[in-house]
């Protein structure tokens, strides 16, 4: 059954300018994508796209399609449908207590992550002493609602959005900078300081004054908040899923 059809006639409103314009091959190739769980591996594609019909040089040439009119993401070989096309299932959430939902909505100031010892100071500056915190830390950890990651703790999304329109914002195609600018937030948890592009980026091919273009131009599509009085930058959920999320 062609899926593709249906959900562009329902949601045609919802997606970039160009996502009705991919070919007959491509649009095939989504609905293969959308029936394997919204997303593939490079080494899924290997395995399973012979089989139905797709040779890897014609793969390659379909995601590059399906990826520029804003209808698959990707990262590292894999592709990944855009959340319009295909929304995640439903997670149950759990209830809160009283002191987690405070700890919550403190850190919904922070992007919803705290970050090394920044406990010590911002939970203070909301009237919560920082062992309460601590304290609260762990048990959020315990329970699945937080993780850990690098220097940071992170609450899952179900629990903590930053900010609601921000977390709406929808998402567009993005320019090969902007889109490899991605690609390393999406290594971390989508947060990234400004103040370490000069050192992290070069690492990861890309010159710290393109990484800075493209950090403003996200900035001004909506795609891209800054938090932390505008030092720490954090990516909007429409194209950024840190790889942490991915595997909780």
């Amino acid at each position: 059954m062609k899926v593709l059809a249906f959900i562009i006639g329902v949601l045609s409103a919802a997606l970039p300018a160009g996502a009705q314009t991919v070919s007959p091959r491509a649009a095939a190739l989504l609905d293969v994508l959308i029936a394997n769980d919204c997303g593939m591996s490079k080494a899924e594609a290997a395995a399973k796209l012979p089989d139905l019909g797709f040779s890897r040089r014609e793969y390659r040439g379909l995601i590059g399609e399906l990826n520029a009119a804003g209808m698959v993401t990707l990262s590292r070989g894999a592709a990944q449908v855009v959340e319009v096309l295909c929304p995640a299932a439903p997670v149950a959430v759990q209830p809160l207590t009283s002191f987690q939902e405070q700890y919550i909505s403190i850190i919904r100031h922070n992007g919803c992550a705290v970050y090394g010892d920044e406990a010590e100071t911002l939970f203070p500056a909301y009237g919560m002493e920082a062992d309460l915190a601590y304290e609260l830390e762990a048990g959020l950890v315990e329970s699945g609602i937080a993780y850990v990651y690098g220097e940071a703790l992170r609450i899952k999304p179900e629990y903590c959005i930053a900010d609601e329109a921000f977390a709406a914002t929808p998402a567009r195609a993005l320019t090969a900078e902007e889109r490899h600018l991605v690609e390393v937030l999406e290594s971390g948890y989508c947060t990234l300081v400004q103040s370490e592009i000069e050192i992290s980026f070069p690492q990861d091919g890309m010159e710290p004054e393109v990484a800075q273009a493209a950090v403003k131009s996200l900035l001004a599509s909506g795609l891209v908040m800054a938090v932390e009085g505008g030092d720490r930058i954090w990516a909007a959920p429409a194209i950024c899923q840190p790889w942490s999320e991915r595997e909780n």
